[in-house]
């Protein structure tokens, strides 16, 4: 997705997810490579459609507590090696969650891209 749609930056992670489709009781695995109060860029092995509605659990190290948020997956692309990336779209962030990740953003320093 090109910046010009993009409301701010993304910035780089290296965070491992999991993953709840509604109606399911397992996990499935992510890995957060960049991320904004709006929404996420995930890798995954598992494939996931442009709409479906997933959960996502994980830690922002440093800020405390597991997060766990609501996001709807708004683009995806077949990698290589099997691997998805997936653009998604936090579904009603709450205010303590949205300045947690600001705040994770700024206590590690993380390096904008597009």
């Amino acid at each position: 997705m090109d910046q010009e749609f993009r409301k701010e930056s993304r910035i780089n992670t290296h965070i491992a997810a999991e993953i709840f489709i509604d109606g399911q009781t397992h996990s499935d695995c992510g890995y957060i490579e960049n991320l904004t109060t709006e929404g996420i860029g995930m890798l995954s092995l598992d494939q996931f459609e442009t709409g479906q509605k997933l959960t996502l659990s994980f830690y922002l190290a440093g800020i405390g507590g597991k997060m766990t948020t609501k996001a709807t997956v708004v683009h995806l692309q077949k990698g290589i090696y099997n691997l998805f990336n997936y653009g998604l779209r936090f579904d009603n962030l709450t205010e303590k969650e949205s300045r947690a990740i600001e705040q994770y953003m700024v206590e590690n320093n993380l390096i904008r891209i597009a």
